[in-house]
Formats: C-alpha cells, sequence, structure tokens
C-alpha cells in the first residue's frame, strides 16, 4: 500500500488482493499524551498552510470553512450525540480547520507586506 497526501492521507492498495472486511474493533491510541496531540496539529497546520500558498485566502475563507466545518460535523455527522467528547471532537476539528487558514493568512499578509516594502524601497531609492 501507499499513502497519496501528506496529511488527510488516502490509502492505495497495491496489490491485486481484494481488501477484506476486519472482523473486531480497531482500537487506536495515536497519541501518547496531550503535547503529542499539540505537536501534531502545529505540524499539520504548518504543512496545512504550505498547501494553501497558491490560493487566495481572507478572513472570509477562514470563517466560511469554520461554519461548515461546524455544520458538516454537526449536523451531517451528528457528533453531538456524544456529549462533551463530541463538543470536544467538533471544537479539535475546528481548530485543526482554522489553524492552516490562519497560518496561510498570516504569510499572505507578511509577503503583501514585504512586496510594499520592496516597493517603497525602490521608489524611494530613485
Amino acid at each position: 500500500m501507499r499513502y497519496t497526501r501528506i496529511i488527510h492521507e488516502a490509502v492505495v492498495m497495491q496489490s491485486g488482493q481484494p481488501i477484506g472486511k476486519l472482523e473486531n474493533a480497531l482500537v487506536q491510541f495515536p497519541f501518547k499524551n496531550f503535547e503529542e496531540v499539540l505537536a501534531k496539529t502545529n505540524r499539520y497546520s504548518t504543512i496545512g498552510a504550505r498547501m494553501l500558498a497558491h490560493k487566495q485566502i481572507s478572513m472570509w475563507t477562514a470563517l466560511g470553512h469554520a461554519i461548515w466545518a461546524f455544520i458538516k460535523h454537526n449536523v451531517f455527522k451528528l457528533d453531538f450525540r456524544n456529549g462533551w467528547v463530541g463538543f470536544v471532537i467538533v471544537f479539535w476539528k475546528l481548530r485543526g480547520h482554522l489553524l492552516p487558514l490562519h497560518e496561510a493568512l498570516r504569510r499572505n499578509q507578511s509577503l503583501a507586506a514585504a512586496y510594499r516594502r520592496a516597493a517603497t524601497e525602490a521608489r524611494t531609492a530613485r
């Protein structure tokens, strides 16, 4: 098998064998502690911002993504049924949607400011 993306991976089976079905639940413990959760979140937001580098990002884009993520997870996936745990999951997913957009927006604003400074310096150097 191979992975097709950097984050939110998709698995592609490379053998000619049919995909089977698990007979028991798959129990996953992806993190040892909360520090690992934060480290992975920060790493993913940086990667996500790089993936968004070619897109025009605005505050409204980020707000729209956050609203859509909230609706998707609460209305369509019914995460609210899980009580407090569901709230934490939805909150964490919202954070995961917003962090890359925030970082990309901050980078775009830094680039725009750098371009303005360079243009101003070029005009004053004449």
